[in-house]
């Protein structure tokens, strides 16, 4: 589309090629747009929705360009970047964020380097998120504006391209706390696959036996409760409290924790055996 469309009222001038001269006179005026305009790109493709200038900001030493890493550190240097992106006709600003204009966020498309800047966007995502979230609300406003973009990043980025550790620990923790957003918002069954993923990326990096791979087990179980898949659950749990016994004892927190999460899983399957005596069939096609 790009290569294919031509400027009205400039023959023989494709959209592309027009973009190409653009972005070089934004690299010569200001290099540090020409990083967030990557930055925000990636976001754009991945959702439409505005991306919050101030998660850009959050922990700039995670941006790995560094015109733009210095430009985010100086309130006047950042206004500066984003009002030569705006001036150039490549962005808008509201008071939500700042958003790109599609046609825009595909050329650029063609330019980035993806995978560097997709792992720049996680760090920061990674730095800007809050965690433990169950029981404090107040740590909720930037889970509900960042998430279509953390979304779609983690949707984006398979586990075959997280090559370092560290990536995939980030992805981890990423994982569990959107599936626990999504838990605490009543989408259990959009929180599966989240935490499958994490229980996943802990077992391949810190064994079964590691306390956040038992964390992540249990996250897991609680979200198919919560689902209603009951029969998973409580096999999860069973799992989760034989190893938790071994491996820390009958009397630690989180082996008293499982074990409150197993009972709770039988009470349930049990008050729904007995309020549905004969959806037997029902059940077994759900479990």
């Amino acid at each position: 589309m790009l290569t294919d469309g031509h400027v009205a009222d400039r023959p023989g001038t494709t959209i592309a090629n027009l973009w190409h001269l653009s972005l070089t006179r934004l690299r010569a005026h200001n290099p540090a747009a020409v990083a967030l305009l990557d930055l925000c790109a990636l976001c754009a493709l991945c959702a439409p929705e505005p991306i919050p200038l101030t998660f850009l900001t959050s922990d700039p030493r995670h941006l790995r360009v560094k015109t733009l890493r210095a430009a985010a550190q100086d309130p006047r240097a950042w206004n500066n970047t984003v009002g030569t992106l705006i001036g150039y006709g490549l962005a808008r600003r509201d008071a939500t964020g700042i958003t790109l204009h599609r046609l825009t966020a595909a050329a650029i498309r063609t330019t980035m380097t993806t995978k560097t800047t997709a792992t720049a966007l996680l760090h920061l995502l990674r730095a800007a998120l809050p965690g433990d979230l169950d029981g404090h609300p107040e740590r909720w406003p930037p889970w509900r504006t960042l998430l279509p973009h953390l979304r779609a990043v983690l949707d984006n980025q398979p586990d075959t391209a997280l090559n370092t550790k560290k990536i995939r620990q980030e992805v981890a923790w990423l994982c569990n706390r959107t599936g626990a957003y999504l838990d605490l918002h009543g989408r259990p069954d959009t929180a599966l696959p989240y935490f499958h993923r994490a229980l996943t990326l802990d077992t391949h990096d810190l064994g079964p036996d590691h306390p956040d791979t038992l964390t992540s087990r249990n996250n897991l179980a609680l979200a198919y409760q919560l689902a209603g898949r009951l029969d998973q659950a409580i096999s999860l749990h069973e799992q989760t409290l034989t190893d938790m016994l071994r491996i820390l004892g009958p009397d630690h927190p989180d082996t008293l924790t499982s074990r409150n999460n197993l009972a709770a899983a039988r009470v349930a399957r049990d008050h729904n055996q007995a309020a549905q005596p004969d959806d037997n069939g029902a059940d077994a096609q759900r479990a």
